[in-house]
């Protein structure tokens, strides 16, 4: 019995070794987008999430979203920068009948801007904190332990106004050693039959 492609003595089915792993797809992966905000969070299942590195985050992404046809063994994925995305490729490497087959595919990713709900807020002007700050290595120490956390800062006159969505967030200032905090309220609205404050901290 011969290859109904190519000729070849036919070992699997109606085809030979190569022509069999040929027509056979590893995987499937379609081009995919991504939604980024400019906090460092991106968009999924509705829900948003912080993330570190964009090409890491790209990299895990693509990664979840190959449709396995056959057990793979090996996984490749190498990417460039291109216009509002990425140029992504992908090679894989697996079993498929006791047969080993290495794949390529090449698709795109897509970036996407749009502000998460917490940037929405401020924005917005909503915060429920303020950490009022006059010094400039206070300033520099308290956005590295802010970290991902959602927040503005303003320059104003004599230092600068860093706004919290969450008021919880303040709290990071009592990991500051040698600092002296003023903690104070002011009433901004009223809501369900509750007084709001808003809560602003005067760090030195």
């Amino acid at each position: 019995m011969f290859c109904i492609k190519c000729g070849k003595k036919a070992e699997i089915g109606n085809f030979c070794k190569k022509c069999f792993l040929e027509r056979t797809e590893l995987f499937t992966i379609d081009n995919l987008s991504v939604t980024l905000c400019d906090c460092k969070r991106y968009l999924y299942n509705d829900k948003w999430y912080p993330y570190l590195s964009l090409e890491k985050l790209i990299k895990e992404i693509v990664s979840k979203n190959i449709k396995k046809n056959f057990k793979i063994i090996e996984e490749d994925i190498k990417m460039r920068k291109i216009g509002n995305g990425y140029k992504v490729r992908i090679v894989c490497k697996g079993r498929v009948n006791n047969l080993t087959k290495t794949e390529e595919k090449t698709i795109t990713v897509t970036i996407k801007k749009r502000l998460c709900d917490n940037c929405t807020k401020l924005r917005g002007n909503y915060y429920e904190a303020v950490l009022q700050i006059r010094n400039e290595d206070i300033l520099k120490k308290i956005i590295e332990m802010l970290g991902n956390k959602p927040y503005i800062i303003n320059k104003v006159k004599n230092g600068y106004d860093i706004k919290l969505i969450n008021k919880r967030d303040a709290k990071i200032i009592k990991q500051i050693k040698g600092i002296t905090v003023i903690k104070s309220f002011k009433h901004v609205t009223r809501k369900k039959d509750k007084n709001i404050f808003r809560e602003f901290y005067s760090v030195r």
